[in-house]
């Protein structure tokens, strides 16, 4: 996407103005003739791009309120945007109107390419402010942090909080698709993990207490209790009968669960199969992708840049050692010619002769004029063979421009080559993290159906045993009156005893699940560090070869991500400089941070356009960041954009008397700002 036109009218210190916004870097600068002790400040040069923020985003970053942005003395501002889609082939056109008193005006249309305009209704300003936002695809904290880039707001990515660079990179790596798969909640295991515990407890309470009871029942006469316990031995084993009954019933279903369940597990391991062959042919693309070497090829060819502007040195030294030998032979002829204006005729003898003269006779004079004429003639001729040489040279340097621009293209046509190589990889490996968290939840579903079938068996079991334990006990009861009998409880304790045994049994299972999901919890952990540090390796290649672009020395290079020995996930993200050694940011001149914070933002905008669904936004406008930048590193820091192909806008309060094709020169003149180039 890219912004074509913006119109202001009454908009700050703007009375009407028609800007069609620039493909090519520019030096923004400004000269304020109404208040000259300001030179640059107040001259208007922020104005046009804060039109540009308030119609993509109906704010502005100067904190003032909206009617503040019309012109004193005006009742209302208006102000317009034109921008294009070339992925949709669509034009939209933003018209607001900014009134002193009453609410602000929303106006938009939209054409397709070669197509009629048409209006886009909206319920509300704020649908049509939502409409917009949409358009673009940006969020407004997006627009602000990559593309309108204001000193106030801006942080560089070597100054920023830990917290901040790991938000960054996250949001490049797509980090999101795996939020919460390195946080699994084992609350609800923990839960019952200590529930079994108590159960277990609990037993042990009432294995004591019937201890207790056994050895008090050998001390009781129990003739006339046989009858009512042979009762109560009946009745319970109906009642165990029955729940025996019921938990056959409740196998059949868990039987069924279980077989439904691997039937959809065989399908899903079908699945993984097939994408771990996808994932393996996808990284094999991306770890044999070969390209050119073309920062190498750029270099080649600025070498030989390099070589012919020493040459056109070497031209221009020739020239000048010409001009000063030009002067002082026109200087001679001018005296030769005085001299000979000022020659007189003898009266006697018609002899001509010079007054007062400094280069001899008359004759001697003509002579002596005659000769520098000559030598005047052919210094011209040398200096226009050397002025021609110049041309030839310059010819040159244009046709390798031309070459660094063709092998610059190439060179993004490759990386973005591979970056789609690297996305369908990290598509294809976000599905088997899904597809692997579903063979994980029916594994888990299976394991629950098994230990629901083998707690249902185990009830069986011990229901089967006190049924057998309550006939016995019928068997004992009443063969002879007089002898105690406490095979009841007995059996109780028997019975206690195995629950135990069963309860024991969950307790380890319900440990080995909340340890299998620990290790998948630090599995995703590693699968998250493995993405972000795709991303940083990707920002630091961005930064890198803008950095070669501008021609400069330095190195970046981010590490971050990583898992220490303990077994805890490090994610404390630095920036290391390097020119032969390591070192800080700020050690650097300010032309130097320039270039390094100019690459660092340029390798942000990079990553940004290359997630946004339409391409980005190929804009890029900077007010005032590059404070410790002189006028010389500013003009360098353009040149390089030229040759990095990057359309950007660098607002600056450093102001040149020169105008030339690299600058845009703001002047406010009797209080209205004019775009004079």
């Amino acid at each position: 996407m890219r912004l074509d036109k913006i119109i202001l009218d009454n908009f700050l210190t703007y009375e009407h103005l028609e800007y069609s916004i620039s493909k090519k870097p520019l030096l923004v600068q400004g000269l304020n003739k109404t208040e000259e002790d300001q030179e640059s400040n107040g001259s208007g040069k922020s104005g046009i791009f804060s039109g540009i923020e308030f119609c993509i985003t109906a704010s502005n970053s100067r904190d003032v309120r909206d009617k503040e942005l019309v012109m004193f003395g005006e009742k209302e501002a208006r102000t317009q945007l034109y921008a294009s889609c070339d992925v949709r082939k669509e034009t939209i056109h933003i018209d607001w109107k900014i009134k002193v008193k009453g609410s602000n005006v929303l106006t938009l249309n939209k054409r397709a390419y070669n197509g009629e305009w048409e209006n886009i209704s909206f319920s509300n300003v704020n649908d049509g402010k939502k409409y917009i936002l949409n358009w673009f695809a940006i969020e407004k904290e997006d627009l602000f942090n990559y593309y309108i880039i204001n000193k106030s707001r801006f942080k560089t990515f070597f100054k920023a909080s830990n917290k901040e660079k790991v938000e960054l990179i996250n949001r490049f790596s797509d980090a999101s698709i795996i939020d919460g798969l390195d946080k699994i909640d084992n609350t609800k295991l923990q839960n019952e993990y200590n529930d079994i515990k108590s159960e277990i407890d609990k037993i042990d309470g009432k294995i004591e207490l019937t201890d207790e009871q056994i050895l008090e029942e050998k001390s009781k006469d129990v003739e006339l209790e046989n009858k009512l316990l042979k009762d109560s031995l009946l009745d319970s084993i109906e009642e165990a009968k029955d729940d025996i009954q019921g938990f056959k019933e409740e196998i059949k279903e868990f039987e069924q669960k279980q077989k439904d369940d691997n039937v959809l597990l065989d399908n899903a391991n079908g699945e993984l199969n097939a994408l771990n062959i996808k994932i393996n042919k996808a990284q094999s693309l991306v770890d044999n992708y070969i390209g050119k070497d073309f920062d190498k090829l750029i270099e080649d060819q600025n070498k030989l840049i390099d070589n012919q502007e020493d040459l056109i040195y070497v031209e221009s030294a020739q020239i000048s050692e010409l001009d000063n030998k030009s002067l002082k032979v026109n200087k001679l002829i001018k005296e030769l010619n005085v001299e000979l204006s000022g020659s007189i005729s003898c009266p006697s003898c018609a002899h001509e002769f010079v007054l007062d003269c400094k280069h001899g006779t008359l004759e001697q004079v003509k002579d002596k004029l005659q000769q520098a004429t000559t030598i005047g003639d052919t210094i011209k001729k040398k200096e226009q063979t050397h002025k021609d040489k110049i041309k030839d040279i310059q010819k040159i340097i244009e046709e390798l421009d031309v070459k660094i621009e063709s092998i610059s293209k190439e060179r993004d046509v490759e990386s973005k080559q591979k970056q789609e190589l690297v996305n369908n990889l990290n598509s294809i490996n976000s599905q088997s993290i899904l597809l692997n968290k579903k063979i994980n939840e029916l594994q888990s579903k299976l394991l629950e159906h098994k230990t629901d079938i083998t707690d249902c068996k185990a009830d069986i079991k011990k229901f089967n045993l006190n049924i057998d334990g309550f006939k016995q006990e019928i068997k004992n009861i009443g063969t002879s009156t007089s002898k105690i009998n406490t095979s009841a409880l007995e059996s109780s304790l028997l019975s206690l005893k195995e629950q135990k045994t069963i309860v024991e049994s969950d307790l380890t299972q319900k440990g080995d699940e909340i340890y299998l999901n620990n290790q998948w919890a630090n599995n995703f952990k590693q699968f998250r560090m493995h993405l972000a540090n795709q991303s940083l390796e990707a920002i630091e290649f961005h930064m890198n070869r803008y950095l070669v672009g501008m021609q400069s020395d330095l190195k970046v290079k981010l590490e971050g991500f990583k898992m220490l020995a303990n077994g805890t996930f490090k994610d404390e993200i630095t920036a290391k400089i390097i020119r032969t050694v390591e070192r800080t940011f700020s050690s650097f001149s300010g032309g130097e941070q320039g270039r390094l914070l100019f690459a660092a933002i340029l390798a942000n905008r990079h990553m940004i356009n290359q997630t946004h669904p339409y391409g980005g936004l190929d804009f890029l406008s900077i007010d005032e960041v590059f404070e410790g930048v002189d006028s010389l590193g500013l003009k360098k820091l353009v040149q390089s954009a030229k040759k990095l192909n990057v359309a950007v806008m660098i607002i600056t309060h450093v102001t040149d008397e020169e105008v030339n094709d690299d600058i845009l020169l703001i002047e406010k003149i009797n209080g209205i700002s004019y775009v004079k180039k």
